[in-house]
């Protein structure tokens, strides 16, 4: 059983013109996330009790065989963003989130939802937590966390994207390809869970250096 996460890297605050920015990298796989808002918008588009939230994911290559996958990131992300922001203090206003795919060597979808809490982290951006996400694949009783393409490859199995929230890494969200057991998913849930709180510590740690490196200057 592989329980150990591939280095994690971050930079935030590397694009000018949005309110929030954070390039992420665990491992070769590279998601650049912006995040613009709150700002305001049309009375069209305006919710009077909350903020409107839009997710955009952009992949690397635009193909067609893309948009699927690429509508089920957005929503999957759309999902859990909605659950831990705090939309009820910006009415009538809209946040918009958006993720490109700069590089894709495996467990692009969890480093999509890293990269965007690091954006709005950056943003400051009201939330109830942060949120950890950990991909695993699972081949029998062998449960391989983060892995790249080629161990992907060479150790096929059925996939499953756990998001826990950083107050009590709780499990807040999942999605699966493939048919895994109940007692798959449970020992797979123990696993990341760990793995979780590796990455929730990485943030706080990131954020301790960039506001160091602030006061420096």
């Amino acid at each position: 059983m592989s329980s150990g996460l591939r280095q994690l890297l971050i930079k935030f605050n590397n694009l000018a013109n949005p309110d929030g920015s954070a390039l992420l990298c665990q491992g070769n796989t590279i998601v650049q996330a912006y995040v613009y808002g709150p700002v305001e918008v049309s009375s069209l588009k305006e919710k009077s009790e909350k903020a409107s939230l839009f997710v955009n994911f952009k992949p690397k290559n635009s193909c067609n065989k893309y948009e699927l996958r690429m509508e089920l990131y957005e929503n999957y992300i759309r999902s859990i963003l909605e659950s831990v922001i705090y939309l009820d203090l910006h009415p009538r206003t809209s946040i918009s989130v958006i993720l490109q795919e700069m590089q894709d060597d495996g467990c692009l979808l969890s480093t999509a939802v890293n990269s965007a809490c690091c954006a709005l982290i950056d943003a400051g951006i009201p939330m109830k937590c942060m949120m950890a996400s950990v991909t695993g694949y699972i081949n029998g009783d062998d449960i391989n966390l983060d892995p790249c393409k080629e161990e992907i490859e060479e150790n096929p199995g059925s996939s499953i994207v756990f998001t826990f929230e950083s107050t009590e890494n709780r499990l807040i969200s999942i999605t699966n390809d493939g048919d895994l057991t109940i007692d798959q998913i449970k020992n797979a849930i123990k696993v990341s869970s760990i793995a979780a709180t590796e990455i929730n510590n990485f943030y706080h740690d990131s954020m301790k250096k960039r506001f160091l490196m602030k006061q420096d200057d």
